[in-house]
């Protein structure tokens, strides 16, 4: 063979070698773009660095490597690398599917400029927006400007923020919990004792989620030991965990009931499943207008139970996502309504969570001051139950990536979140940080008690309200209503001592005195009180007789106390003489025809006065006494003249 066909079958082969690479590299470009459409950047990631091994100064393959890392959930930072390169070259005449094109779009500075700020790279970050704004027809493109100004106040934002960084602590809860997965949603149970988070990972119920290359969605619950570390965290419950997304986003605070956000049809919906004392029941969806045909992805209760704070991107808002709320009467939800301009905004707001105290309350924007992503803010309500401002976190709690799922302790002076702290050991996306306040929150003037109790033998139609009084200062420190169940929440501060009043109809049943001491930081005290059945209701309804004052028949009858057809009956004692009062006189005729051929019975007087104070008489208690003695000198008197047996 001559040097002339030598030359010629090594061209070939070169030729046939270069074509070879050039299909592979097309083949790898096309199935990248084709996973990135699909929003499966991790796929997508894995396509585009095997195009850039054939040609790493392909402009076009750097720009989409670097946007790819712009989505990952732990490698962020890598975009800056390969955006930076991309700059170099160009193109307004940027074809965007193209294979053989090696240049970049101008778009490539809008994503430079997000690297860089998520690097803490505020003022390289403004200059590349500068740069991508002379692109853009500003008469054409008013949005995309918009959003360039508002990226820009969020870099300048930040940029201001980081220079006055606040002295707190902010700690990983540790691998435990964390892992090179996410994990979201922390929610403390009895004082920080427990914690209930969600997590994706290799071990979730279901099928893996192609739609976004990460494990689904399940609800984790972990102890806390004794060195103060947390157990491995273990699936909640088989009734929650199911082959959708199931999402932990609020527990109430005698940690009875969770809602859950759980994927359906593409998109979230609320449900609610409450602790029957062996394990949580099947969620039950939350009805319209809570839930709609768009996505509802996070919720909290107020205090009452009777209030629901959710998130929405239904239409009519300001723009995303945004808070709405809800009341429940008569066992109804009544029409939403949106929260305004003072907590939503024209870009999305996200995980509200109101704390025990009723009043603070916390969620993420990407509005308002965000310095970059959502960022937790927080607001308070007035005196007339409205939300008039609202404060971001500082920084380092805030930072320039994703922040949300921010919940207190009772206390204050601790909190948890999930960030996407890279420069705090993260271990995956986003991962869950404990935050010890320090001078954000003082400890004296934030300690409170938990008092919960539950008032059984409740029906639907028993109007009950606890009325709790500081002992000192008789001012008035609470209203509560119980829940359908009858059981209740009340929030007391320490160092103080609270009469409390249970009444039904306005009608004091049940007293008594607690003491909360000054040292307490959480406290949950568990009460049960039985709703007396001679509760001066209706005298058709049957329940069991129980009676604290024993009246004795001396007839020489064997019968012991025994089962008997029940009654109960309130009557108003607006006056002091009951002498012609015919329906107490068949009420007490009744209690004496049950009382023949019984050894004993036992009568329970309740007497009350109005809840508002009152100088009539003495005052309240005053002239509930005087109440309890007529009725009890009454009934006696009733009683004496019937049995003649009556000891």
């Amino acid at each position: 063979m001559n040097l002339k066909n030598t030359l010629f079958y090594l061209g070939c082969i070169f030729f046939i070698s270069v074509n070879a690479q050039i299909e592979k590299y097309n083949s790898y470009f096309t199935e990248g773009n084709h996973l990135f459409e699909e929003k499966h950047y991790l796929k997508a990631l894995t396509a585009y660095l095997e195009a850039y091994k054939i040609d790493s100064t392909n402009q076009n393959i750097n720009y989409k490597i670097g946007k790819c890392y712009l989505h990952h959930p732990s490698k962020k930072h890598l975009a800056e690398e390969f955006l930076l390169k991309a700059i170099s070259n160009v193109s307004e005449r940027y074809t965007e599917t193209e294979p053989s094109e090696v240049r970049a779009p101008a778009k490539v500075y809008f994503y430079l400029a997000q690297a860089y700020h998520l690097d803490y790279k505020f003022d390289e970050a403004l200059n590349m927006l500068a740069s991508y704004s002379s692109f853009i027809d500003k008469k054409k493109f008013p949005d995309e400007i918009k959003l360039i100004e508002h990226k820009k106040q969020m870099s300048i934002t930040a940029r201001e923020k980081t220079k006055h960084p606040f002295a707190v602590e902010i700690q990983n809860v540790g691998n435990s919990i964390n892992s090179q997965w996410s994990e979201i949603s922390p929610l403390l149970l009895h004082g920080e004792k427990m914690i209930i988070c969600t997590k994706a990972g290799p071990d979730a119920t279901g099928t893996k989620d192609l739609n976004n290359d990460l494990f689904n969605e399940d609800i984790y619950i972990s102890m806390k030991n004794k060195d103060g570390s947390w157990s491995s965290p273990k699936k909640i419950s088989e009734n929650i965990n199911t082959a959708e997304n199931e999402r932990a986003v609020y527990v109430t605070p005698d940690a009875r009931t969770i809602i859950i956000r759980r994927g359906v049809e593409g998109r979230g919906d609320l449900f609610y499943s409450n602790f029957d004392g062996n394990d949580w029941t099947v969620p039950v969806k939350f009805p319209s207008p809570i839930n709609s045909e768009q996505d509802e992805s996070g919720a909290c209760f107020a205090n009452d139970g009777n209030t629901i704070y959710f998130v929405s991107n239904r239409k009519g808002g300001f723009g995303g996502k945004d808070i709405y709320q809800s009341k429940n009467i008569n066992e109804k939800w009544l029409p939403a309504e949106n929260l305004g301009p003072v907590i939503n905004t024209e870009y999305d707001e996200e995980c509200p969570w109101m704390h025990v105290n009723g009043l603070n309350f916390y969620f993420s924007s990407e509005g308002h001051s965000s310095m970059g992503g959502l960022d937790v803010f927080f607001a308070a309500l007035d005196t007339n139950g409205k939300f008039t401002s609202c404060t971001p976190m500082p920084y380092p709690i805030n930072t320039t990536d994703d922040d949300d799922y921010f919940i207190s302790s009772v206390s204050g002076n601790r909190s948890y979140y999930a960030s996407a702290h890279e420069d705090l050991s993260g271990h995956g996306e986003q991962d869950i940080y404990a935050i010890n306040l320090g001078e954000i929150s003082s400890e004296e003037n934030n300690r409170l008690a938990v008092f919960t109790g539950k008032i059984t033998s409740l029906s639907k139609n028993d109007d009950i309200t606890i009325f709790v009084y500081e002992s000192i200062s008789k001012q008035i420190a609470g209203l509560y209503k119980p829940k359908k169940d009858g059981s209740y929440i009340l929030i007391l501060e320490p160092n103080k001592t609270y009469f409390f009043s249970y009444q039904l109809n306005l009608h004091e049943f049940y007293t008594n005195t607690i003491h909360v001491d000054n040292e307490v930081t959480y406290e949950m005290i568990e009460k049960s009180i039985q709703l007396p059945d001679v509760n001066m209701v209706h005298p058709e309804l049957n329940d069991s007789l129980k009676l604290n004052e024993t009246i004795k028949n001396k007839s020489n009858s064997k019968n012991t106390i025994s089962e008997f057809s029940r009654f109960r009956y309130v009557f108003k004692n607006n006056l002091y003489d009951f002498e012609d009062d015919s329906e107490i006189n068949d009420f007490l005729a009744q209690i004496a025809k049950e009382f023949i051929n019984k050894l004993e019975i036992k009568i329970k007087i309740i007497a009350s006065s109005s809840n508002y104070p009152t100088n009539l008489k003495g005052g309240n208690t005053a002239l509930a006494v005087k109440r309890y003695e007529i009725t009890e000198k009454r009934i006696k008197k009733y009683l004496k003249s019937k049995v003649k047996t009556l000891k």
